[in-house]
């Protein structure tokens, strides 16, 4: 028999669409659209951001944004550093749920 801890329950938090926590940046990384994408990447050699985060609740993922060094307002990147600053690991960011149930930035 394994070994195991007795417990009174086991409570789950139900996921809900929408729902957002602050997270920390606890990782960096850059690389290109066709890693990410594969043969669906619009711009293969398109230099991207990934960006790994974690949440004091044990929330952790990842997104990724197109990196440009002078970005349009319409890009995610000009809307990450507009709400949250330059990107660094150990900034502060927030995450959001999908309707899928992954978390992503919330921008």
């Amino acid at each position: 028999m394994p070994k195991y801890a007795e417990v009174e329950n086991a409570n789950v938090q139900m996921p809900q669409f929408g729902e957002t926590l602050d997270a920390k940046v606890v990782k960096l990384g850059m690389t290109t659209a066709s890693e990410i994408f594969g043969e669906k990447a619009e711009s293969p050699e398109q230099p991207m951001v990934l960006i790994f985060f974690e949440s004091e609740d044990g929330v952790k993922g990842s997104d990724n944004v197109g990196f440009y060094k002078h970005p349009s307002p319409k890009t995610k990147l000009f809307r990450l550093v507009k709400n949250f600053g330059q990107l660094k690991v150990g900034m502060t960011i927030r995450i959001q749920r999908n309707e899928n149930g992954y978390w992503g930035i919330a921008l």
